[in-house]
């Protein structure tokens, strides 16, 4: 037999990418690789995941001519086939159906068991300079959009936010300015939007507005004081993320969203 007719047809290496996205594979997480047979008949056809990985379904001839499958994970033996590729293809593709949703299994529960708990930070009172620093090398990490709620700002709010450097847009959400700033405060303001075009600020007058946290797609960050003056009293910077409390995330998106909509612009 030619080493051509060995090898595994290019209309059914289309049918097993086919497969395997339909079960949720994306293109880039798996090759073709083509390699000396165990049996020294020709080469395997073989599908990696991914160029690192040991993870494999090789398509193979055996020393009797029958056409066979190996692959990691799963059963180790060669699983054999009927010699006639065409007559059994259909059942192959079963296999590697098999194969390919139990490598994803895997990764899902090897993903869950890295998923870390929350990350928790200690703010000392008395230490405003160091609390500044620890906060800003959250926010500085930050991307995408943000949506920050703060029952009260000031002149020490948009210090902090001036960290946010890689974020798309944020949504400062707040009660009242600080009233010892309240001569100062709206034209520090103005000229803050007028440079921070992608940072707008509204008042929200309900009295629902309390607790303080930053929430991007993936992450809330709870507060336990407020941007303004963080660092006048102990408090803890919590953060957590998606894969531990989505619902949670959602939630808060859905109701900041719907205060948001009822806030008056600032300043």
């Amino acid at each position: 037999m030619s080493s051509e007719n060995q090898l595994l047809p290019l209309t059914h290496r289309k049918e097993v990418e086919v497969c395997l996205c339909d079960i949720g594979w994306n293109k880039n997480q798996f090759q073709w690789t083509e390699e000396s047979s165990d049996h020294s008949i020709s080469r395997v056809s073989k599908l990696v995941y991914g160029k690192q990985s040991d993870f494999y379904f090789k398509f193979d001839i055996n020393y009797l001519g029958t056409r066979v499958s190996k692959y990691c994970p799963g059963e180790d033996d060669l699983q054999p086939y009927d010699t006639s590729l065409d007559a059994n293809w259909q059942s192959r593709l079963k296999v590697v159906r098999t194969w390919g949703t139990r490598l994803l299994k895997y990764f899902d529960r090897l993903q869950e068991s890295m998923v870390e708990g929350p990350v928790i930070a200690f703010v000392e009172a008395g230490k405003p300079r160091t609390a500044h620093l620890k906060l800003a090398s959250f926010f500085q990490k930050l991307t995408g959009d943000l949506r920050i709620c703060d029952p009260y700002y000031g002149s020490g709010s948009l210090l902090r936010l001036d960290e946010l450097v890689q974020c798309s847009s944020v949504r400062f959400l707040t009660h009242a300015g600080d009233a010892s700033e309240k001569s100062t405060l709206p034209r520090a303001l103005t000229e803050y939007t007028k440079e921070h075009k992608n940072i707008e600020f509204r008042r929200y007058n309900g009295s629902d507005l309390h607790d303080r946290y930053v929430l991007t797609d993936e992450e809330l960050m709870l507060l336990g004081h407020g941007l303004k003056d963080i660092g006048n009293k102990d408090s803890f910077i919590v953060r957590i993320n998606r894969e531990l409390a989505s619902d949670l995330l959602d939630d808060l998106r859905d109701s900041f969203d719907a205060k948001w909509k009822n806030a008056q612009p600032l300043p």
